[in-house]
């Protein structure tokens, strides 16, 4: 009889196996649907605010766009949730501009801090090289993430984005830290 337990047991493990890779799928599938419609309206807006527009309207295409990169951010972090699960992720190896990409944060954080009354300190190694190698773009989402959940969450005072390094026989690790009151 603890064969047979055993062995139900094993077909219920398996059957939960197939389930989760079939949602994995579909949470990527539809990830990579959702990109072409949010890619459009990104690229559209950037296409209108080339435009000689009145101040209002390009005010509602930046929101627009903001928007539209926000949700394109939200996407980027499921697809990387559901590589996660399946093992399946792949970290790109490219030199990348450290400063563009803490600025660009910087503009989404100072954006999105709106009407709040927050101090955005920054503090970067001033002898850090400005060319690193990784994959900017999981890295500039993670910067992103940290930041604005700190941006959400902090009603009064500041946040603070400190980037620093730390020298490594094969190059240096990427030391960043963000904190908030």
């Amino acid at each position: 009889r603890n064969r047979l337990g055993s062995e139900q047991l094993l077909d219920v493990i398996e059957e939960l196996k197939i389930a989760q890779s079939g949602k994995n799928d579909f949470v990527a599938n539809v990830s990579h649907e959702i990109r072409t419609p949010i890619n459009t309206i990104c690229g559209m807006s950037e296409t209108i605010l080339r435009e000689e527009l009145p101040k209002q309207i390009k005010e509602h295409v930046v929101s627009m766009q903001m928007a539209g990169r926000n949700l394109m951010g939200v996407v980027s972090n499921i697809l990387d949730f559901s590589e996660l699960q399946t093992g399946k992720i792949e970290l790109e190896e490219e030199d990348y501009n450290i400063t563009t990409t803490i600025n660009d944060v910087i503009s989404m954080a100072m954006a999105k801090k709106n009407e709040k009354n927050l101090e955005l300190i920054v503090d970067c190694d001033a002898t850090m090289p400005s060319v690193l190698l990784g994959d900017e773009k999981k890295l500039r989402r993670i910067i992103m993430n940290l930041v604005d959940n700190a941006v959400k969450f902090t009603e009064t005072g500041g946040v603070s984005l400190r980037l620093g390094y730390r020298k490594e026989e094969y190059g240096v690790n990427l030391v960043i830290s963000v904190k908030d009151t």
